[in-house]
């Protein structure tokens, strides 16, 4: 069972937390219950109140690590220094509560960057559609973590959505894939974030029988899964009518 504890902000109640316990605040979960106010002019202040308990009484589940190929994979795991550490929990933590969202939040390591866990009871209220809120957050609190200039690549998961919607993109891709083989004409997916495609185009990358390519404009674009050979969908047509006159009109000789 967490016990509270109140301090001027945050990080002074993570302090007496980790004082209480004996330990550092990589042993303890932490639950900001309330980021705190100053109030006006005194009027209405309220201290930061947090949930602490050590980690070794409650259980979580094992982090996601993102599937890398290549020198990131091989990187060695590690975390910024403590004070970054903290600087970013306490942002997470007090962005949160903002939303009135009670979690729990924790730092791991994910080549090549960091893994910021969230465990809360309001899951599907900080995914959103598609992960669309989450990645909202994520973008937030990456420009927020590095506006002093530092590089610091973050991810933003709650509970194991990452994961499995890792691996649902991933069936996905692979079913498609079966479908274009099969009937032999391209298919296209709905409008997906880089990171989407990127999962799609890992995927099918060693599927010598298929080849998959983004089209559109913007952050979110479509992945489109053909044959080898088939022209690539979202060329222009200027580009098509300069072609040399030995072509045909679809690229083929």
């Amino acid at each position: 069972m967490p016990q509270e504890f109140q301090g001027r902000d945050v990080s002074e109640a993570i302090q007496k937390a980790c004082d209480h316990f004996r330990a550092s605040q990589e042993e303890l979960a932490i639950t900001v219950l309330c980021a705190g106010s100053a109030g006006i002019f005194g009027i209405g202040r309220r201290p930061a109140t947090i949930g602490a308990v050590r980690r070794a009484e409650e259980r979580t589940p094992a982090p996601f690590a993102p599937s890398l190929t290549g020198p990131a994979a091989a990187a060695a795991p590690s975390l910024p220094a403590p004070a970054t550490q903290e600087r970013i929990r306490c942002l997470v933590a007090e962005l949160l509560a903002r939303l009135q969202v009670e979690a729990a939040v924790t730092l791991a390591a994910a080549p090549p960057g960091i893994l910021v866990q969230i465990e809360t009871p309001e899951e599907d209220y900080l995914i959103g559609q598609d992960g669309r809120t989450l990645d909202a957050l994520q973008y937030l609190v990456r420009k927020m973590v590095n506006r002093g200039g530092e590089r610091i690549d973050l991810i933003l998961d709650v509970g194991s959505f990452r994961q499995l919607h890792q691996d649902d993109l991933a069936g996905l891709a692979r079913q498609v894939a079966a479908e274009v083989k099969a009937s032999g004409r391209p298919q296209t997916l709905r409008p997906m974030s880089p990171a989407e495609r990127r999962i799609v185009h890992l995927t099918l990358e060693g599927d010598q029988a298929v080849r998959s390519h983004s089209i559109g404009n913007g952050l979110l674009k479509r992945v489109v899964i053909g044959l080898p050979g088939q022209p690539r969908q979202g060329q222009s047509r200027k580009r098509r009518r300069n072609r040399p006159a030995a072509q045909s009109a679809d690229g083929e000789a």
